[in-house]
């Protein structure tokens, strides 16, 4: 037989090896297509938003995503490898020259790759219309979803993937070609190095992980992206430590605990566990970043989906809202709504004021701001929003005794995040200062004033108002507020052309449909990231299983029963998913809170469902590979 001939044959009969593997490939290769097509779609590029914006985004996600996968196929790819240097290393031993060899192999590969791209390629046109269907419903575009194939893509897809397989099967040629046949023999004994008991290195893990959870938390005062920096690379060295050293002080404490480890078939399910994590300390290390990363990732892409939810409420409170120099139109305006189809449900008056000369150590985002006082502020919140008043502003005071005066400063309704640094600022008005006691975002003005609001104590209000111009705003809401145009244009011809009138009508959710895509793309994403992460785990995993075999099979000889093995490798199995899952969420969890901090909001919703979400999908990863040990143990 030629050397293409063993290469397809040995494709053929380790097809069921690389299943999982073969199908995380396809998975990638379907998602990587779609995200292409999305550049060449008619509908899209016809569809009523921002179609640069789409393509932009599309753009990024597709490179995040094609660098995240040269790193799963490389490593799978060099898994694989590894679990098969023993049987390189018989036909090296057998006269076999390395260079065929390695073109067997290679071919293999190629043909792995192959397959994966054909299959991927055909799912993913068949799954394409589904694909847009999802887009178009969580991003509310505008679009007629057809069956379409894009030939770019086709064509994009299967030359990166295919550079993508060819360079990974070249890296096993030389890989195999180099090898020494003592390496090949002991590949497997080689892959991890055990790590020395270090005591100092298990404490300061911790210490390292602290001090990184700390900075995150304080990131926005040391500096955003200095913060940033900092704690990465804080938690990945903590999380390597502990990995290879504290968890190998728990090991050492646990093996010497007598009535544990006597206890069932503990002495060989902990020490065959504890020997694991000791020797996968690196991949169990990166695991729990991954897994960090990619809860983190869903997390953030389904904050921005959140946060258009709630800044809709902040931009668009009322059904229309006005600012007047006087109340005189308000008669004029109440004959309107009372001879309309609606009925009024809230109107709620405040006087302002507008100052756009100051002077601030606060980096402010807009050159004027409004100013309401504190009274005023409560009335609004506690109708706009009763459960936030109550929990936060109902006994909220601001101190006006001292020389420095105490004031709330409220975020315009446009911010969606801000990487400024916390700190107790102050803002100087005619020579008076005053310091910002907190910054908050809440429903108050909407966008009929577009720019950030100081509250501030009524006594400072009145003392401000004698310097600047006082304007009257008004927020109305009427029932049946999806259908006021007739209502808005006869308000509009009953008022002053100069008064300024800003309706819901005007604030489309059209300009949100960005973060609609971006939650759609970027949850896509994390979705081949989960795959990947947990088939990662998976190859180890079975690789142990493979080198415990024959450990099994004596074990059983000697009276261990099925039922306890099954317990056995049920537990091992189960702990090496579920440690690197709760460092990582842990990590996840202080990343978000820094995104927590930049939107000032509270996030804990799509934080829970974004580790919920990530723990169902890793679940089946991991009953999967408890079902695959027990059939290479022999376990039925």
């Amino acid at each position: 037989m030629n050397t293409f001939s063993i290469a397809y044959k040995n494709y053929k009969s380790n097809l069921k090896v690389y299943r999982l593997h073969l199908a995380a490939m396809i998975f990638s290769v379907i998602a990587y297509y779609n995200f292409v097509s999305l550049k060449h779609n008619p509908e899209v590029l016809k569809a009523q938003v921002n179609t640069r914006e789409i393509a932009g985004t599309a753009n990024v996600t597709q490179i995040v995503l094609l660098l995240f996968l040269v790193f799963f196929i490389w490593y799978s790819t060099s898994f694989f490898l590894n679990q098969r240097k023993k049987e390189i290393g018989i036909y090296t031993f057998m006269g076999v020259q390395k260079s065929k060899i390695g073109a067997i192999f290679a071919i293999e590969s190629l043909f792995l790759g192959l397959t994966s791209i054909i299959v991927g390629l055909a799912l993913g046109v068949l799954l394409g219309k589904l694909f847009l269907m999802m887009l178009a419903k969580v991003a509310l575009l505008n679009v007629q979803v057809d069956f379409f194939v894009s030939s770019g893509g086709l064509i994009e897809t299967s030359i990166t993937f295919f550079i993508v397989f060819f360079l990974t099967s070249l890296q096993g040629y030389i890989s195999i070609v180099r090898s020494k046949l003592i390496d090949l023999f002991n590949a497997s004994k080689k892959e991890e190095q055990i790590p020395k008991v270090s005591y100092v290195k298990g404490v300061l893990s911790i210490a390292i992980l602290g001090l990184g959870y700390y900075v995150s938390i304080k990131a926005l005062i040391l500096g955003f992206f200095t913060g940033i920096l900092i704690t990465l690379i804080l938690v990945v060295w903590g999380t390597y430590w502990l990995f290879g050293s504290f968890f190998t002080i728990v090991a050492r404490y646990l093996t010497n605990r007598k009535s544990l480890l006597y206890k069932g078939t503990n002495l060989v399910s902990i020490s065959n566990q504890i020997f694991k994590i000791r020797k996968n300390y690196r991949t169990l290390a990166t695991i729990a970043v991954l897994i960090a990363t990619t809860i983190t990732a869903f997390g953030t892409v389904s904050s921005l989906k959140y946060f258009v939810n709630k800044n809709y409420e902040t931009e668009v409170p009322y059904t229309f809202s006005y600012v007047a120099e006087s109340e005189d139109i308000d008669n004029s305006i109440k004959t309107v709504i009372d001879n309309s189809n609606h009925n009024l449900e809230l109107w709620k008056k405040s006087k302002i004021l507008f100052v756009d000369k100051f002077s601030t150590n606060y980096n402010l985002y807009n050159r004027s701001f409004a100013v309401m006082s504190l009274t005023d502020f409560k009335e609004i919140v506690k109708d706009l929003d009763p459960e936030s008043y109550e929990k936060n502003y109902s006994d909220i005071t601001l101190d006006d005794s001292q020389e420095v005066s105490q004031v709330i400063y409220v975020e315009s309704p446009g911010v969606m995040m801000s990487i400024l640094k916390k700190y107790d600022g102050t803002i100087n008005i005619n020579d008076s200062d005053f310091q910002i006691k907190e910054q908050i975002k809440t429903p108050l003005l909407g966008g009929g004033v577009p720019s950030s609001v100081l509250i501030v104590s009524d006594k400072d209000y009145t003392k401000l108002s004698e310097s600047f111009k006082e304007y009257y705003f008004d927020g109305i809401i009427v029932d049946n507020d999806e259908n006021t145009e007739k209502l808005i244009n006869s308000i509009r011809e009953a008022i002053p052309k100069n008064v300024g009138l800003y309706s819901k009508m005007q604030a489309h959710k059209g300009k949100y449909d960005i973060f609609g895509v971006v939650y759609f793309l970027g949850a896509f994403m994390s979705l081949v990231f989960i795959v990947a992460t947990g088939s990662i785990i998976y190859f180890k995993l079975i690789s142990d299983a493979l080198d415990d075999k024959e450990k099994y099979v004596m074990l059983r000889k000697i009276g261990m029963t099925q039922k306890e093995i099954t317990n056995s490798i049920s537990q091992q199995v189960g702990i090496s998913f579920l440690i690197p899952l709760i460092i990582g969420s842990i990590h996840s969890i202080f990343a978000i809170r820094v995104l927590m901090d930049l939107m000032n909001y509270d996030l804990t919703i799509p934080t829970v469902i974004s580790i919920a979400a990530f723990t169902v999908i890793y679940g089946v990863f991991c009953f999967g590979t408890i079902r695959k040990s027990l059939s290479i143990i022999g376990v039925k």
